[in-house]
């Protein structure tokens, strides 16, 4: 197909919000490649010219189909079956995924699929529970960063066997402070300077984290010694850490809260 207008200008349109639909739809068939994509990742496609769009042959196109918050839940139906796991596992991070499509693609045979489905913030809570028993730990791990998992999937998850599970409870913001004392004995040192960090971590597992002695106990003070929200009492007894890049960041703190 010959084009009157020029690569860039065509670009130019394809990417714009502004761009009228009818135009957008006459670049959904561009026989470049790259206005096509461009096109599929505008939220102000049409709703006909992301379903062309969508049963791209270029899978770059349909990956940014899947992405596009504007795309309507029947072309998100479509792209779920995709034969590319990237354009279903983007599939399973829009918001306008329908339930009933989230539910199977929790199936999904490949496990980044599962962990993206995990991480949507629209799932219900017997969905995540059945992913926080999932044999993958990077699906569990999915249901550990979900803003809306519950307390009691945090309190079991905060158990699981996978460390880097553990670290996501630890940094979860609605995880309490009863998991975050638990967590404050992991034996994986990451888990515990999150828990060093965590707003939510009661004063005295603070002080229980500033008087513990190990092999990694430097990395942890070192963590509360910057945190802006330890209390001064706890930045005293790091004041006189046994290492002495524990005691500066202690003093600095300190200072800045006269």
């Amino acid at each position: 197909m010959k084009h009157s207008i020029s690569l860039a200008t065509r670009l130019a349109e394809a990417r714009d919000n502004d761009t009228p639909p009818d135009r957008l739809q006459q670049l959904a068939s561009d026989s470049v490649v790259t206005v096509r994509r461009q096109v599929a990742g505008n939220p102000s496609a049409p709703e006909v010219a992301l379903l062309q769009l969508a049963v791209d042959m270029d899978k770059e196109v349909r990956m940014r189909v899947a992405r596009n918050r504007n795309t309507p839940p029947s072309v998100l139906c479509k792209l779920a079956r995709d034969s590319e796991q990237r354009v279903r596992w983007r599939v399973a991070s829009n918001s306008n995924t329908p339930l009933t499509v989230l539910r199977k693609m929790a199936c999904d045979s490949e496990t980044l699929v599962r962990f993206r489905v995990a991480s949507n913030s629209n799932l219900p809570i017997d969905m995540l529970q059945q992913l926080a028993c999932d044999s993958d730990a990077q699906v569990r791990l999915g249901v550990a960063i979900n803003s809306h998992t519950p307390i009691d999937m945090l309190q079991q998850l905060a158990s699981d066997p996978d460390e880097d599970v553990r670290y996501c409870v630890a940094g979860h913001p609605n995880t309490p402070p009863a998991i975050l004392q638990q967590l404050a004995e992991d034996s994986c040192m990451y888990v515990r300077c999150r828990v060093a960090k965590h707003p939510n971590t009661p004063h005295a597992t603070l002080q229980q984290l500033a008087w513990k002695r190990d092999d990694h106990c430097v990395d942890v003070h070192m963590v509360l010694a910057r945190n802006p929200n330890t209390p001064p009492d706890v930045l005293a007894v790091l004041a006189l850490d046994v290492a002495p890049e524990v005691q500066q960041m202690a003093l600095e703190n300190l200072q800045k809260r006269q």
